[in-house]
């Protein structure tokens, strides 16, 4: 096997600097254009997310992001999770074009509606399994008008019992599949840092919405806090996440985090409040990423089109803590046999199984694309696409 590459835009992989030779793209690749009256908008591979939100907005646009703001265009590659999924779909859904620098040298551009089946296949496999095919110099995205969204911020104590939790985490769920696609509403679930761990659990509920009628969430738990903010835009929302609202700072010093899909049924409230009690460290967390809606009209190598909720499992810890990081990995094999999969953006060159569950039917396509266009596995630091033809 030859030289390996690997690319760093937004430097959140942590395998970003494994390859023989690692291109940094934001010293070289950092333009941003956008046109209100094409409603298009062409993003180079070095830029960040809220950098690309920033200048949608001067335009009068937006385009369906994830939800960190520093992390790079990679993670619209392979799908990007955000508040205007359910309106506008995954971030990979925006993409109308692709240029990139395959393991040959050739430099192509493939689209959407190309009449080149063979480009076509390619352009399929980099919306949703991009870094594994070549070197993306840059994108044009699909945007949609501005619009200002409503922020809610509801944080509940929940009871010290496990089934009482249980239904109040149930409840949310049933609420939030039952919103409209302009309106996201989004869970953390965490342990307060001011409390003893039998009755520290506490829920946070995130609605962002386009201006339509949400209903209250219904619970006789404590209320205690209550945020209500109106006319945000794309950027200021970012400052918004609840995962920057909800994690104590200057307290946590390393971390590690895993994401699974879920569908709108599936039975997962349990297990989630038992492996959040049993945590090693009370910084350990889950959020639930509220998806549906837009979701399930694109079509991609992007394979959990049914899922409801990306759950994003979080192990972090202090300074005088040890290692957490085998809480996620446990409570991954718990939840196994009820997830759609895993997201590709937490994947490693290691992750072998995990990415059999991440790319399901769609494997055998993505493997031919792959012996096509990179032959020799140039670009094999991220998620190892190329070991799932090998036996279990």
């Amino acid at each position: 096997m030859g030289c390996s590459v690997s690319i760093v835009g937004g430097n959140h992989s942590g395998y970003g600097l494994l390859g023989d030779l690692v291109m940094e793209m934001e010293h070289h690749f950092h333009g941003v254009e956008a046109d209100h009256a094409s409603g298009c908008i062409r993003v180079e591979a070095g830029v960040k997310l809220q950098a690309l939100a920033a200048k949608a907005a001067e335009a009068g646009l937006i385009v369906p992001l994830g939800t960190a703001p520093s992390v790079g265009i990679g993670l619209i590659l392979q799908g990007g999770v955000g508040h205007l999924t359910r309106r506008l779909g995954l971030a990979l859904d925006a993409v109308q074009s692709i240029q990139l620098v395959l393991a040959a040298g050739d430099v192509v551009t493939v689209d959407r509606e190309s009449s080149d089946e063979s480009k076509k296949d390619l352009f399929w496999a980099l919306c949703g399994c991009g870094p594994n095919f070549g070197v993306v110099t840059s994108l044009e995205l699909k945007a949609a008008q501005l619009q200002s969204f409503r922020a809610t911020r509801h944080i509940f104590r929940l009871p010290t019992s496990t089934a009482e939790a249980t239904t109040l985490l149930r409840d949310y769920m049933l609420r939030a599949r039952s919103l409209t696609r302009d309106c996201c509403s989004d869970c953390c679930l965490y342990m307060a840092d001011d409390l003893t761990e039998q009755d520290g659990m506490l829920m946070g509920i995130y609605d962002f919405n386009l201006g339509c009628d949400v209903p209250p969430m219904k619970t006789s738990a404590q209320l205690v806090l209550n945020r209500v903010d109106e006319g945000l835009d794309t950027v200021q929302l970012m400052a918004q996440e609840p995962y920057l609202c909800e994690q104590p700072a200057g307290v946590v010093q390393r971390g590690f985090l895993c994401s699974r899909f879920f569908a709108c049924d599936a039975e997962i409230s349990e297990a989630v409040v038992e492996s959040l009690k049993e945590a090693p460290s009370r910084h350990c967390y889950f959020h639930f990423q509220h998806m549906g809606g837009a979701v399930a009209d694109g079509s991609s190598a992007f394979l959990a089109r049914d899922a409801e909720w990306s759950l994003v499992i979080s192990a972090a810890w202090a300074e005088d803590e040890g290692d957490c990081s085998h809480w996620v990995k446990s409570v991954m094999e718990v939840l196994l046999p009820v997830a759609l999969g895993c997201y590709a953006t937490d994947l490693g060159p290691d992750d072998v199984d995990l990415a059999r569950q991440t790319f399901g039917t769609h494997t055998s396509r993505l493997l031919r694309l792959k012996q096509k266009w990179d032959p020799g596995n140039m670009f094999r630091h991220g998620f190892p696409l190329s070991q799932l033809g090998q036996a279990p």
